[in-house]
C-alpha cells in the first residue's frame, strides 16, 4: 500500500483523537501510523495569510540600518517587515493615483518619525503570504503604527473598508 504524505499526516493527527473516543475504542482497532524516515517527513504548509510563526528576539536598530520601502513597510538587512496592526497605502502597486500620494505622504513620514533615535522592532512571529514579517515598531517608546494612525496616513488593521483611498470624489490631500 503506497501512503502519501498528506494523507499519513492527517492518519497521525487523527489516531489520538480517534482513540480517545468512546465509540471508537468499542468498534474499531487502534491505529497506529508507520514511522516515517525523517528524509520523507512532511513538510510544512506554506504560508497563507498572516500566519504565526516563532517570535524573533527583540531588534535595536540604527536609523542608518533601517530602508523604508513603503508607507508601513521597510528592509533591514536582507529582512523585510511591515508594521503589525496597520493598512498603509500603496506607493508602487497602488490602485489609483490618490493611494500613490497618499502612500508617498507615508513613506516621507515614516523616514522621518525613523530618523529620530533608535528603532526597536519586535517580530509579532507572523508572515504575510508574501513572506513579509510582521512587526511592533518604536522609536523612542512611540509606536509607529499608532502614529502614522494619529496624522491619518494609516488606517487601523481592523478597518475592513476596501481601498479608501481610491473612493470616487476624494480629493487629494496636501
Amino acid at each position: 500500500m503506497v501512503v502519501r504524505p498528506a494523507i499519513l499526516t492527517a492518519m497521525i493527527a487523527l489516531a489520538p483523537i480517534l482513540a480517545a473516543h468512546p465509540a471508537a475504542a468499542q468498534t474499531a482497532p487502534a491505529v497506529a501510523a508507520p514511522a516515517m524516515p525523517p528524509a520523507e517527513a512532511p513538510a510544512a504548509p506554506p504560508a497563507t495569510g498572516a500566519t504565526p510563526r516563532a517570535a524573533q528576539p527583540r531588534l535595536t536598530l540604527n536609523p542608518g540600518d533601517v530602508t523604508v520601502v513603503g508607507g508601513a513597510t521597510f528592509r533591514v538587512g536582507r529582512d523585510l517587515y511591515r508594521v503589525a496592526g496597520i493598512r498603509a497605502p500603496r506607493v508602487t502597486a497602488s490602485a489609483c493615483y490618490y493611494e500613490r500620494l497618499r502612500g508617498r505622504e507615508s513613506r516621507k513620514a515614516m523616514v522621518r518619525i525613523m530618523r529620530n533615535g533608535p528603532i526597536v522592532v519586535t517580530p509579532t512571529g507572523a508572515v504575510t503570504p508574501r513572506g513579509v514579517r510582521l512587526a511592533e515598531v518604536t522609536v523612542r517608546g512611540r509606536s509607529i503604527g499608532q502614529t502614522l494612525v494619529a496624522r491619518e496616513l494609516a488606517l487601523p488593521a481592523s478597518n475592513l473598508q476596501r481601498n479608501p483611498w481610491c473612493l470616487r470624489g476624494s480629493p487629494p490631500r496636501s
